[in-house]
């Protein structure tokens, strides 16, 4: 019986001495992450804000309120919080893609062009299988439509064109005719509701 009371008072003082877990602006962004994959872009945003207060350079919490803020209509404002997170000292190849990819929607969404463009191109110039980490939808697929209908959106049909076919080789209207032209704004749309 003695025994047991010893082994229970040594059990007892090693829980004592457990130490605090002290949650990081890394920890904080995960759960952002956790409200952006269920759908809850107000929270997740919350979160990653969260995050970026408590840990200014972890590069995830402004990627995170980038995507958030995209989700929640705020375009403009998810751009200046993925600016931010290219520059910070701790930015990953990975989120660094991520970030380039949600400047090339948001740029898409704003009417930039040019600047969807170049983004666009630099995510696929840097991993040409590039796939969301939080959504297996969102890929490279999805940049290269996106990235087709800036061009057709500034009159550059052939361009346009050309990213269409990485995704479709085959595919080859006759741009030089309206027919053609307008089959090329309906494969663009179908494939974006294909690659959403």
């Amino acid at each position: 019986m003695k025994q047991w009371i010893i082994l229970l008072s040594v059990l007892a003082s090693l829980t004592a001495c457990r130490k605090a877990y002290e949650v990081t602006g890394e920890d904080l962004s995960e759960y952002g992450w956790d409200y952006y994959v269920s759908g809850n872009y107000a929270e997740a945003r919350r979160w990653f804000i969260k995050s970026v207060e408590d840990q200014p350079g972890y590069s995830d919490g402004w990627n995170g309120a980038g995507w958030s803020l995209g989700k929640l209509d705020s375009v403009s404002q998810s751009i200046s919080y993925y600016r931010t997170g290219l520059y910070v000292t701790d930015t990953l190849d990975t989120v660094y893609d991520e970030i380039l990819a949600g400047m090339t929607f948001a740029f898409h969404a704003l009417g930039q062009w040019d600047s969807c463009l170049t983004r666009g191109e630099a995510v696929i110039a840097r991993d040409s299988s590039w796939v969301f980490s939080r959504n297996r939808n969102i890929s490279y697929q999805t940049i290269f439509v996106t990235l087709a209908s800036a061009a057709f959106n500034q009159g550059h049909f052939d361009r346009s064109l050309t990213y269409i076919q990485r995704l479709e080789p085959a595919f080859n209207p006759d741009l030089t005719t309206q027919e053609g032209i307008g089959s090329l704004a309906d494969k663009i749309e179908m494939l974006s509701i294909l690659f959403r």
